[in-house]
């Protein structure tokens, strides 16, 4: 089986290293040139003021050469792969998508594409591109064929403080129709009011600066004033501190003092001595006495402990005898004693006379503790009020010197309070800071001297007619149309600007030759346009060739996943069946069949063509096999990676765990998992077998380059990293956008889905030719060929009424009945409690001036508040708004006729609303319309085609069988 696989649109592959794109800072650029150079640069600076990123040297100091044609890179089979690098964003509300295409549009070396449709937010990408450039100190080149795509782009960017815009217009268009901000960006007016306002503000900046200096002048004497303020307050600081210690320490002092255990000898310390010494004295004889006295009663105890045990020996033998015991040995001893009573008598006697002295003795003894405690009570009173009254004389005298030196405090704080405010600080008082202010003050008197010197050769320089090419080259963003640009005296193709950026919007309606002459004059080109299905015409006078330039290098660079020739399908019997090669029904009867030698259940079938060899064309698999397994058998068994997607674009993401192609958006169905290969996951859906994703393991080994190198082998994608694509409509409320996908883009919009829709976002009002109105007869109707008039035409002018018809241009296509049913319409809207702006869209500019007179004379309208613009297609371009109409104009009735200049302009005015779309036409006139085949009026073969699949859509939604008819809403008459 052939596996020889090539990237999509033809790009051969090559094993070269992806180069990551990762601009060098300025200082680092400026550090590799030469020394030379490096002066050559300063210089310029200090002239400019600046410099721009084109003027600096490359990393290697070798000025960076523009890239080859853009014809060249449709030859070119060798083209290297660009990683994008993950940037910081300015604009949060961008989506991932759009964020993809502003690292890649910046990354990107030579060119690259974004494609959107209508509403997916190319001019917020561009913006964002356009910003970042800026800021990196690129020039930016951004054209486009038409006024509004430029000013829209503009009009976003032009108060940001890193753009200087210029807006190239050409001499015959009228400055009025720009808008307000856009016309301050014209070179010439910019030339004059940059220098006009330059030298206001250069002359405010001088005054200003004037003042600045007189002001730091007199802050520097106030400075140097604060210095002996600040000297003489740290002094009484510190003298203050040293008191309060003082202070604290006095009565410390006072009792070491006190109690003679200070060295010095004072005059307190002297007299308290004195008095402590006859305190001592008087003290020393009352313990003498006392001691005296005790002696006297220690002897007296010790004289009673002797009479005692004689008194009882004495007693015992009394007592015996009294009692004439005789048989005791006391009473024979008693009596063999003589005097023994009047021995027992004077015995008692001593002892009572010394019990008696020794009651007075501790009398005494008592009396004297008594005085001795008093004595002490006294001095201690006596020592405490000394030590009072000392310690508050010393306190006083260190009270007295505090005041004195608070006093000098308070007025040195007033002085530096003084000096502080007039020097516009409010700081502490501190040697220190008085030094680095004087500092901080002389260098910015040094600094504001430089400035008024700069600022005065400034005003010399604007004088001068030199500022004018100065002027010129600092603009960074120059913004014209594709046909203006060419013939600018500034920066025309003649004046040899070269710019860093190439930014071509609606890149798709851009001539080829137009295109490379553009692209020769930047480094890097940035196209932007729409997809395929959106370029509908090619009139008969044009003589390019089919698909556009930028179609050409969109199939040679983008990666597009749908051209994979694998899809999956369930059998009418049930039987999941992968397709590997698409058969026609008329080529199925060469279809044979066979089963699986070890597994019966899974059916072969082969395109056996006479012609050429057998090829395996289907394999069907039993119903009891889910898609994971039947993806895994496929994979092992035929090495073949079977993805199914209706992804327009591959896109790399990465997390801790895994690299992930992402394919689809986030699956909101069931999904299950195959095991490839190690580490290699397919996230794929239960019930569709869309391929949601396909994830790479990093725990596995696997890497981003592996992982896209494994891409490359088996599906031969690759993606080059040069293109980026939006699909997701950020105008349109998501029935609406669903509604104009099918409708327009054959489903390219990825719209999310909605669980509740909210009644019809498309009306279709019937403006039938056979109805009667203003008195006109079916004859009338039918010689005029319906409701539609050639203004050119006198007798056909004439059925206008007449208050409208001297109003009108000469020539054009009206209809009267349908613009009246508009402002009916409009009227029944107004009174809506819903804002936002109306637009009404008309095919033919004659229609639109019809319905602005109508709207002028309806009173209903003219009071009412609500924003509605009128006009043709062409002017809602980058414009969008909550409500349009649209006037299809036409209802003829002998013939088919076409719908505007072309049936891009009909899809232009499809897709300028948010919310909600009403059609107003003749349906018999979209019939015919529908089955006309070939050229019609002004439209070549390709054209009407176009047209006719569009009317043919809408049709179908009128015959009630379009895909989202609960969308559509078909009524009769103008009212809403």
């Amino acid at each position: 089986m052939d596996r020889d696989r090539r990237a999509s649109g033809g790009i051969s592959e090559t094993g070269g290293k992806t180069r990551r794109s990762v601009p060098l800072d300025w200082h680092e650029r400026l550090a590799h040139c030469p020394a030379r150079e490096r002066q050559t640069l300063l210089v310029l600076a200090r002239e400019q003021g600046f410099l721009f990123g084109y003027q600096l040297p490359s990393a290697n100091g070798v000025s960076t050469p523009l890239p080859a044609n853009l014809a060249r890179i449709l030859e070119d089979d060798n083209i290297e792969q660009v990683c994008a690098p993950p940037l910081p964003i300015t604009d949060e509300s961008l989506d991932e998508a759009q964020r993809d295409a502003v690292a890649k549009a910046l990354a990107t070396p030579d060119v690259c594409l974004i494609q959107g449709l209508p509403g997916t937010g190319k001019s917020r990408v561009v913006t964002e591109v356009v910003t970042q450039a800026a800021s990196r100190g690129e020039r930016v080149l951004l054209v486009a064929p038409s006024h509004s795509a430029v000013d829209r782009i503009l009009e976003a960017i032009g108060e940001r403080s890193a753009i200087n815009a210029v807006r190239v217009m050409g001499a015959n268009f009228p400055r009025d129709r720009l808008p307000v901000g856009i016309r301050n960006m014209l070179c010439q007016e910019k030339l004059e009011s940059l220098a006009d306002h330059a030298l206001r503000h250069a002359r405010e900046t001088l005054a200003e600066i004037s003042r600045r200096l007189n002001k730091l002048t007199s802050q520097h004497a106030a400075a140097e004033r604060m210095e002996p303020v600040a000297r003489n307050y740290e002094t009484i600081c510190a003298r203050i501190g040293s008191l309060d210690e003082q202070r604290e320490r006095i009565e410390d002092e006072v009792r070491r003092e006190a109690e003679g255990v200070a060295g010095d000898h004072s005059l307190f310390s002297r007299q308290w001595m004195e008095s402590a010494t006859r305190h001592e004295e008087q003290v020393g004889k009352i313990d003498a006495t006392i001691a005296e006295v005790s002696r006297r009663y220690s002897d007296i105890d010790q004289r009673l402990g002797e009479l005692e045990p004689q008194i009882n020996a004495v007693r015992q033998l009394v007592e015996a005898k009294a009692a004439g015991r005789w048989w005791t040995w006391n009473w024979w001893r008693a009596l063999l004693h003589g005097g023994l009573c009047q021995q027992f008598r004077q015995l008692e006697a001593e002892s009572d006379n010394l019990l008696a002295q020794r009651q007075q003795l501790q009398q005494r003894q008592e009396q004297l503790a008594v005085e001795r405690e008093r004595i002490q009570q006294a001095f201690s009173e006596e020592k405490q009020k000394a030590l009072a009254t000392e310690i508050e004389r010393r306190q006083h005298q260190v009270d007295s010197l505090l005041a004195e030196l608070q006093a000098e405090k308070k007025v040195l704080e007033e002085q530096w309070r003084e000096a502080a405010q007039e020097c516009c600080v409010d700081e502490a008082i501190s040697q220190s800071f008085v030094e680095t202010l004087r500092t901080d003050l002389a260098n910015r008197i040094a600094t504001e001297q430089q400035w008024e010197r700069f600022t005065r050769e400034w005003i010399e320089c604007f004088e001068s007619d030199e500022v004018k090419k100065q002027l010129l080259d600092s603009v960074n963003v120059v913004g014209s149309t594709v046909a203006d640009l060419g013939s600018d005296g500034h920066f025309g193709h003649a004046s040899g600007r070269t710019f860093d950026l190439l930014i071509v919007q609606e890149a798709d309606q851009v001539e080829t030759n137009e295109l490379l002459k553009l692209a020769a004059r930047a480094k890097r080109s940035l196209l932007i346009g729409e997809p395929a299905c959106c370029h509908t015409e090619r009139f008969a006078a044009t003589d390019e060739p089919q698909p556009s330039f930028f179609h050409q290098l969109w199939q040679k660079l983008h990666c597009d996943p749908r051209q994979n020739r694998y899809s999956w399908l369930i059998e009418p019997d049930g039987r999941l069946c992968c397709r590997l090669r698409p058969v026609d029904d008329s080529q199925r009867s060469l279809l044979e069949c066979e089963n699986v030698a070890d597994r019966p259940d899974i059916e072969l079938r082969i395109f056996a063509d006479p012609q050429s060899e057998p090829v395996l064309a289907e394999v069907v698999f039993p119903t009891s096999m889910s898609i994971a397994e039947a993806k895994e058998y496929i994979f092992k068994e035929l090495e073949e990676l079977p993805i199914f997607t209706t992804a327009a674009a591959i896109r790399w993401s990465e997390s801790p765990e895994a690299y992930v192609l992402q394919l689809q958006s986030p699956a909101t169905t069931a999904t299950c998992v195959a095991q490839l290969a190690s580490g290699v996951r397919e996230i794929v859906g239960r019930e569709t077998a869309l391929t949601y994703c396909l994830e790479f393991d990093r725990q596995a080994g696997w890497t981003r380059q592996k992982a896209q190198e494994w891409i490359r082998t088996h599906l031969g994608w690759r993606d080059l990293g040069r293109t980026a694509r939006l699909d997701v409509p950020h105008r349109m409320q998501p029935e609406l956008a669903s509604f104009l996908s099918e409708l327009l883009f054959a489903g390219e919009y990825r719209v999310a889905r909605t669980e509740t829709q909210n009644g019809s976002r498309v009306e279709f009002v019937s403006i039938s030719a056979s109805r009667k109105k203003h008195g006109s007869s079916r004859s009338d109707r039918q010689s005029s060929g319906g409701l539609e008039l050639e203004l050119s035409d006198h007798r056909l002018r004439n059925r206008l009424p007449a208050s409208i018809r001297s109003l009108l241009p000469r020539h054009g296509i009206v209809n009267y009945l349908e613009a009246k049913a508009i402002v009916d319409t409009l009227e029944q809207l107004v009174k809506e409690p819903e804002e936002g702006c109306i637009g009404v869209i008309a095919l033919y500019e004659a229609q639109a001036d019809l319905i602005r007179k109508l709207v002028e004379q309806s009173s209903v309208l003219q009071g009412s508040h609500r924003q509605i613009h009128i006009g043709v297609p062409a002017e809602f371009q980058q414009c969008e708004c909550h409500l349009v109409l649209v006037s299809l104009t036409r209802s003829h009735t002998d013939r088919a006729v076409s719908y505007g200049d072309s049936p891009r302009m009909l899809s232009l005015a499809l897709t300028r609303a948010r919310s909600r779309l009403i059609l107003f036409g003749d349906p018999a006139t979209l019939v015919r319309r529908s089955q006309w085949q070939g050229p019609l009026d002004h439209l070549d073969e390709t054209a009407a085609l176009t047209e006719r699949q569009l009317i043919s859509h809408l049709v179908r939604y009128l015959e009630g069988a379009g895909p989202h008819q609960s969308l559509f809403q078909l009524r009769t008459g103008g009212a809403a």
